[in-house]
Formats: C-alpha cells, sequence, structure tokens
C-alpha cells in the first residue's frame, strides 16, 4: 500500500537533493510528488491553504517522474531517502509525496 509523506525539506536549488528523515521508510518508487508551495494567499488573492498544519499556498500540479536527471517539473527518486528535484524549493515549501516503500516492494 503507498505512503502519504508531508515533509519541508528546506531550501533546494533546481536540480538539488533533498533527503527524507531517517523517520520515514525507505522509499521503492514514486507514484506522485508535487510541492505545496509557501503563499500568504492563492494566485487569485482568495485563499490561504493549511494542510496538515502546514501553512501552505497553492499546490502544483504533479511533477513528472524521470529516472535521469531532472529538469524543470520534473523529479527523481535516487536513492531510497533521497529525492532530485528540477525546481528550486525555499526554506518553507513543503513536498506531498505518496511512493511505494521498500517493504511494501514487489517480489
Amino acid at each position: 500500500m503507498p505512503v502519504q509523506i508531508f515533509h519541508r525539506p528546506g531550501a533546494v536549488a533546481a536540480g538539488g537533493r533533498f533527503n527524507l528523515p531517517s523517520y520515514f521508510p525507505p522509499l521503492y518508487k514514486l507514484l506522485k510528488l508535487r510541492y505545496l508551495k509557501e503563499r500568504a494567499v492563492n494566485e487569485a488573492g482568495t485563499a490561504v491553504y493549511t494542510l496538515r498544519g502546514l501553512d501552505c499556498g497553492d499546490a502544483s500540479a504533479d511533477k513528472t517522474i524521470v529516472e535521469a536527471a531532472p529538469g524543470a517539473g520534473q523529479v527523481r527518486l535516487v536513492r531510497p531517502r533521497t529525492i532530485e528535484v528540477g525546481d528550486a524549493l525555499t526554506a518553507n515549501d513543503a513536498v506531498e509525496i505518496i511512493a511505494v516503500t521498500e517493504i511494501e516492494r514487489p517480489a
């Protein structure tokens, strides 16, 4: 069964990597990843979003999952707890990850 993770990785440059803490299960395969960009209000100026206690702005579209170095709008799983992003993240941005863990890895 896939897991859903919300995480604030801190500032990450485009093309950079972030590590998930050891208390998260090691990941086998990314199914979905989206950025939750920090904003005071959404782009229309009508609402602020809070997801599980994370004060975030608009959720971006799902990122394309790739096997090679990611470009803009793309991400890849480098190691079980390391994700490489094609877009920059600020210190207050968060990510939503849906993935299959190593424990649930198909035989």
